[in-house]
């Protein structure tokens, strides 16, 4: 299944960063795999390089993204995985965030915070496959 947010602006891409690190959390997960994509201002060997981080850095390695101009939210991807690899928080470069995974408890949770939000997306789900 798949969620997005619909267009937000990079500073709402920015602030939903903690509300993934408690929406994983929730489900369990406290080790995350971060891949910079399209649009991050790195050597294309750099791109797609797995990196691995513990929740509670993440908000930090973010920030630290764009401090160093390497991640720019709503212009270039940011990919958060679980490292059981059944969910992806992709921090889109069309400034938007899309959720993927079959865990509908997390897709529900997530598209309920999305629409408290006022996000013009999370109104419904796509079926993968």
């Amino acid at each position: 299944m798949k969620i997005g947010s619909g267009p937000i602006t990079s500073r709402q891409v920015l602030d939903e960063v903690p509300e993934i690190v408690r929406l994983l959390r929730a489900s369990g997960i406290e080790d995350v795999i971060v891949y910079y994509g399209w649009g991050s201002r790195l050597e294309i060997n750099q791109l797609w390089s797995p990196i691995n981080i513990n929740l509670d850095n993440l908000p930090a390695f973010v920030r630290d993204s764009v401090e160093k101009g390497v991640f720019s939210p709503g212009n270039s991807d940011l990919i958060i995985e679980d490292k059981a690899g059944t969910l992806t928080f992709l921090l889109c470069h069309e400034s938007d965030i899309h959720l993927m995974t079959e865990n509908r408890n997390l897709i529900d949770e997530t598209k309920r915070h999305w629409r408290e939000k006022g996000y013009p997306g999370g109104n419904s789900v796509a079926e993968s496959g």
